[in-house]
């Protein structure tokens, strides 16, 4: 006796977060900052020879050291959890932007109010695949942004399956505002 049972995987919800090369991009940014602080301070700061080796240890450049270092760490945490507690919810209906790291925002913009939706990247952005979606949202009459998302082309084919008429509302608005296709708005290709 014979079953076949079909197992389907139905996704209800995905999050998008900014791309980890930002993250990476932010923290190496921020080793820089210390390095030149440090060197700054030890420009101005006058070294003494004669001065004994614990005098030395026990003076403000220990001090400096350890206010570095537990500043470094407090801003490598604090910019890690904005990385983690801001995103966007992707769903059926909706994008959904969520952030806050103690006090939690979220903004909703329905999948039925967007007119146009595009990718925008630099060169680095094409590099390291990361990007910016852009939708016009017609119910508030503005611009809404996935900001430098990993991906962008991924999820933008995805966005296209999920908005109503995103076919149709392409061909009527891009010829009108460009005279021809656009590479940068939704392509009729998967």
């Amino acid at each position: 006796m014979e079953t076949t049972a079909k197992h389907e995987l139905t996704l209800t919800r995905l999050n998008i977060r900014e791309s980890i090369s930002i993250l990476l991009f932010k923290l190496i940014a921020l080793d820089f900052i210390a390095a030149t602080f440090t060197i700054i301070y030890f420009s101005l700061v006058s070294f003494s020879p004669s001065a004994s080796f614990t005098e030395q240890v026990l003076t403000y450049r220990a001090l400096f050291f350890v206010l570095l270092v537990l500043l470094k760490i407090g801003f490598t945490i604090y910019i890690v959890l904005l990385w983690i507690n801001e995103y966007y919810e992707l769903t059926v209906n909706e994008v959904t932007h969520k952030s806050g790291i103690i006090r939690k925002y979220k903004k909703d913009y329905q999948f039925k109010d967007v007119r146009t939706i595009k990718v925008s990247q630099g060169l680095l952005g094409k590099i390291f695949n990361y990007g910016t979606i852009e939708m016009d949202d017609e119910r508030r009459n503005k611009r809404v942004e996935l900001y430098l998302i990993h991906n962008p082309h991924r999820y933008i084919r995805l966005m296209e399956k999920l908005i109503p008429n995103a076919h149709e509302e392409k061909r009527t608005i891009e010829p009108h505002f460009f005279g021809e296709e656009s590479n940068g708005y939704l392509s009729d290709e998967n």
